[in-house]
This record gives structure tokens, sequence and C-alpha cells, in this order.
């Protein structure tokens, strides 16, 4: 465990601020693991400052804006997450680096091509991208759909990603 001032029930949080030249990021962990990551430098009010719990997160995703694929394991909270959500997440992982997949193909990995909206509502919804990278998920016509971060974002990733 660590020492926060952010309690919710068993669990504890913690933040930090990574500031990099392609990006600003919050990094948010709890004492389960990684819990969410938000561009922007967001106010750190009630967490502790302390990445000590999610280094590996942190060094994985320097690694990811410095152009190379996360490549080790990262301890990830997902308690708040259906399990629908959990299970789409798991296949958008499964995105090499530098590729994208419509969200027809994750709906057809799940065994239900007719899923693929609601696969757009649990891209909506992750609290993790670029460790789960729902940015590298396209609509079928090769247009960029949606992103929790915004357009914008999304077109910056899946840019950086080619470059490298």
């Amino acid at each position: 465990m660590f020492d926060c001032t952010l309690n919710h029930g068993d669990t504890c949080y913690s933040a930090v601020h990574l500031k990099h030249p392609l990006a600003t990021l919050t990094i948010i962990g709890s004492n389960k693991g990684l819990f969410g990551v938000r561009f922007g430098k967001l106010p750190l009010v009630g967490l502790a400052r302390d990445a000590s719990p999610i280094q590996t997160a942190v060094q994985q995703i320097l690694c990811y804006l410095d152009g190379k694929p996360i490549t080790q394991h990262i301890q990830i909270d997902l308690a708040s997450a259906t399990p629908f959500q959990k299970e789409v997440w798991k296949i958008t992982q499964t995105i090499p680096f530098g590729e994208t997949r419509s969200y027809a193909w994750v709906a057809s990995q799940l065994g239900n091509p007719k899923k693929a909206r609601a696969i757009g509502q649990a891209m909506s919804a992750n609290p993790i991208p670029i460790v789960i990278p729902c940015h590298r998920v396209i609509a079928s016509d090769g247009s960029l759909g949606g992103f929790s971060a915004g357009l914008k974002w999304k077109q910056i990733l899946l840019d950086h990603e080619s470059r490298h």
C-alpha cells in the first residue's frame, strides 16, 4: 500500500503529471494498478503525488511517447468497468502498435458482428487510453470514428505511431 489522502473503500489513489513534447498527461493509479490516463495537466486535489505504485505504467507510457510500443505488462485497475467493456478492451490491446482495426473487426472478435455500436460505446468509456489503445479502432470506411479525448488526439496518436 502507499500513503494517500483519497480513499474509497479499500482503494487508495495517487497521481502524477507526465510532461513530454508529444503530450502532457495525468497518470492516475490505485493500489490495484493503473486507473486512468488523462490528456492534459489535471488538478491533483486530494490525490497523493506518488508515482511509485504505477512506476512501470509511467515508464511504459514514456516509452510509447518516445515512439516505442508498450512491451511490459502493466497492472490495471478496471474495477468500475463492466464485463463487456473489459472484454472489448482486452481485444483492443491485441491490435499491434502502428496498426488499426475497425469497430466491426472488434465486434467479430467478440463473435457478434452486430455489436459495432456497442464497441464504440465501450471505447468511449476507456479510462486508460494509450495503454488500452482505443485510438487504433476506426470506422470501417476508414474515418476516425470517435475518441474520448477528442479526434485531434486520436489523429495525433495514430500519426505518432505511423512515424515510428
